[in-house]
């Protein structure tokens, strides 16, 4: 398997035969040293990992602009429609606008609820994602020098190992600086809503995008 670090630094990982963990790993670190990895099972215990990095403050208030803003929307979107029912004959405002918006605004309510406190694919630290520890990474914890590792490392079919997080992450993942978590299938983070948009959550994003547009479309029958 190549790394990205250059021709010179290769990544291979000799999977052991019994249960089919991670055995050896080569690292391009410092003189692309090889790092092994243990076989007699973790020395660190998850529970003495560092911490999960903080969260930043952000993630906290961001989603409060969101529903804000919002909540904003469907009070004009719903609301002017309304109020226009008595000063119109036609039939097309009440029996059809109306319904569309509340139903549209019931959607995105939902799918906004869903996108704050919904699953974003985040990866928890479990005996599966933080083990094989990579020696290189458990000698910086017993040493204490993690302070000074900043890039991840490598891993076989396109895994890599998170430094922040200590978990070991599927391609198409990436560590957030946001919500300071990895997350899988990520595309990107959204600073409305203040969380990460992944494969998880996409569907609600874009069904938010939309109920937007069946507003603003009923605002647009309404005054025409």
């Amino acid at each position: 398997i190549k790394s990205p670090y250059g021709e010179q630094a290769s990544t291979l990982m000799a999977v052991r035969s019994s249960g089919g963990s991670p055995g050896l790993l080569s690292s391009p670190y410092q003189d692309y040293q090889e790092f092994y990895i243990s076989q007699e099972g973790p020395d660190i215990a998850i529970a003495d990992l560092p911490p999960m990095p903080p969260r930043t403050s952000k993630f906290y208030w961001e989603p409060l602009i969101s529903v804000v803003v919002i909540l904003l929307l469907i009070f004009d979107c719903v609301g002017i429609p309304m109020a226009s029912t008595n000063r119109t004959s036609d039939p097309l405002l009440p029996e059809v606008v109306i319904p569309a918006v509340w139903i549209a605004s019931a959607i995105a309510v939902g799918c906004t609820l869903w996108l704050i406190f919904g699953p974003t694919g985040e990866i928890q630290r479990r005996p599966d994602t933080c083990y094989p520890i990579p020696d290189v990474v458990r000698m910086k914890l017993l040493q204490g020098g993690m302070q000074l590792m900043t890039s991840n490392i490598p891993g076989m079919n396109g895994y890599t190992y998170c430094t922040r997080c200590y978990v070991w992450r599927p391609h198409e993942s990436h560590h957030c600086s946001t919500c300071q978590r990895c997350c899988t299938r990520f595309d990107h983070h959204c600073s409305f809503f203040g969380r990460c948009i992944t494969g998880h959550n996409m569907p609600c994003f874009f069904l938010v995008l939309v109920m937007g547009v069946v507003g603003i479309a009923a605002q647009a029958v309404t005054f025409w």
